[in-house]
């Protein structure tokens, strides 16, 4: 496979009161991936060089939400290879959990939608392959904690 650009990448599942955000592009976002229409995502962002994984994610999560929060530990890493503006992206990602200190989202203007919704109904949405296998992880590592 070919790849044009190569791109690490920190992103969030973030919760509050039992419940996690998720998020849905703007029609009008200029990196908006071709397999992305109307699908949820989770908030985070590419790392810019020079920026430590903690900035960065920090960053994408105030440029996104404008939550404060609190992270928490990373609990899940993989590839992506979407297709932007006709380029083949390669896309390394480590999810984290972070919790905010409340649910007071304002969303940017690459993001038209939001919602809190139960981790365990996330298969009601229409989101991408990707976060729905996070999710699922971030449950797995919630149910072996309950059993601990």
């Amino acid at each position: 496979m070919h790849i044009d650009k190569f791109f690490a990448a920190t992103r969030a599942i973030i919760t509050y009161q039992d419940k996690i955000l998720i998020l849905q592009e703007s029609s009008k976002y200029e990196d908006k991936a071709v397999w992305n229409d109307w699908k949820r995502d989770l908030v985070g962002g590419r790392i810019t060089p020079g920026t430590t994984w903690q900035e960065n994610l920090l960053r994408e999560i105030n440029e996104e939400t404008w939550l404060e929060v609190t992270i928490w530990q990373p609990f899940y890493v993989h590839d992506a290879f979407p297709v932007v503006k006709g380029q083949q992206w390669h896309i390394f990602i480590t999810y984290f959990h972070c919790k905010a200190a409340s649910d007071s989202v304002i969303l940017s203007k690459d993001h038209q939608d939001y919602k809190r919704i139960e981790a365990r109904s996330y298969t009601d949405y229409t989101m991408l392959s990707w976060p729905k296998q996070v999710v699922a992880a971030y449950l797995q590592k919630q149910d072996v904690k309950m059993n601990e």
